[in-house]
């Protein structure tokens, strides 16, 4: 989806860790080049989304879901904080 009222309402209704980015490769969605650029930039979204919720839907819900392991969400964890200290020292 590309809207944040949408967003908003699917994550009231079964929650943030229940939703992942998807993909229709090889064909583009609506956030070319950027997949997920929504969830990364929109402003509105921080009205209803931590960045903690943002990034699990990102790729730790994924991680999770697909069982990928440690590996996996140590770099997931690491770049999440890379990110959340950036936005922090941004605002």
């Amino acid at each position: 989806m590309h809207d944040p009222d949408l967003l908003e309402y699917l994550c009231k209704k079964i929650g943030s860790d229940r939703i992942v980015v998807g993909s229709d490769y090889p064909f583009p969605l609506g956030e070319v080049p950027m997949a997920g650029k929504m969830l990364a930039t929109h402003e509105r979204l921080a009205e209803f989304l931590t960045w903690e919720e943002r990034g699990q839907m990102l790729a730790g819900n994924t991680i999770n879901l697909l069982s990928l392991g440690l590996t996996f969400q140590k770099k997931y964890r690491r770049r999440l904080a890379a990110v959340i200290g950036h936005v922090s020292t941004d605002s």
